[in-house]
């Protein structure tokens, strides 16, 4: 009997636990956050989360939203955003198709591209990589395009074309070998772009303060591994380390 009453009492504090709900883009869920998350279930076992991934940018307090990770310039980030990390870009493919060597020109001649259409941003556009890179006048063999990021790379996953990476968010991806980089053809491209953490105006608890410094660490770690070592090694930034217990983040002001 007391076994039974030490059960029940286990689930009423659980149904009384509030959820950290975090919003982020659809792509960055699925790509950046969801392959990370098993390691603050280990750190933070007691901490219940909830993802509500949506390409719509939401009120944080009126949809009773915690946290938000938003993609946007410098200039747009609200007051007290936090900087996670950077926008980088890269060429990527499956490995089968096995593009080692040759003219990128003539390499995109006979390629398809994969892109995301988003007339929003448009550097995520290959005919924006092309022309930085002196190749405009290049015409692919064709070009499938997707209105979901995660698509693209699901897309390049099934080896059916080239894809702009996004670094930070296909880290994993390169790390295991499910992508390649084509350099030395294509230059990794920073955009003038970022990932930036918002929180609530509402007065947070203290588990909104755990994950928030948690996803300051893991975007900082992926952050230093991209400075130092380029996008070939920012699987590195992958590797599970201890979170510190307090942080300085850079703030929007």
């Amino acid at each position: 009997m007391q076994q039974l009453q030490d059960v029940i009492g286990l689930l009423d504090t659980r149904q009384q636990r509030r959820p950290v709900t975090i919003t982020l883009s659809t792509g960055a869920a699925a790509l950046w956050l969801l392959p990370r998350l098993s390691r603050l279930q280990e750190q933070h076992r007691a901490i219940d989360v909830r993802i509500a991934a949506s390409n719509k940018v939401l009120d944080l307090k009126a949809e009773g939203i915690d946290l938000a990770v938003r993609y946007c310039a410098e200039s747009a980030a609200p007051p007290g955003a936090q900087r996670l990390f950077g926008e980088r870009l890269l060429a990527v493919c499956h490995p089968s198709l096995a593009i080692a060597s040759g003219d990128m020109a003539a390499v995109l001649r006979q390629s398809v591209l994969l892109e995301f259409d988003d007339p929003r941003r448009p550097w995520l556009h290959w005919s924006h990589m092309l022309e930085s890179v002196g190749l405009a006048a290049v015409r692919p063999r064709s070009i499938l395009r997707f209105n979901q990021y995660e698509q693209v790379i699901q897309a390049a996953e099934a080896a059916q074309g080239i894809a702009l990476g996004r670094v930070a968010l296909i880290a994993p991806l390169l790390a295991d070998g499910r992508l390649v980089a084509l350099r030395p053809f294509m230059a990794e491209h920073a955009a003038n772009a970022a990932y930036w953490l918002i929180q609530s105006p509402a007065e947070p608890h203290r588990d909104v303060e755990t994950v928030a410094l948690w996803l300051l660490h893991e975007a900082a770690q992926l952050e230093a591994a991209m400075e130092a070592r380029g996008a070939d090694s920012v699987a590195l930034a992958g590797e599970p380390t201890r979170p510190p217990h307090k942080s300085a983040p850079r703030r929007k002001r």
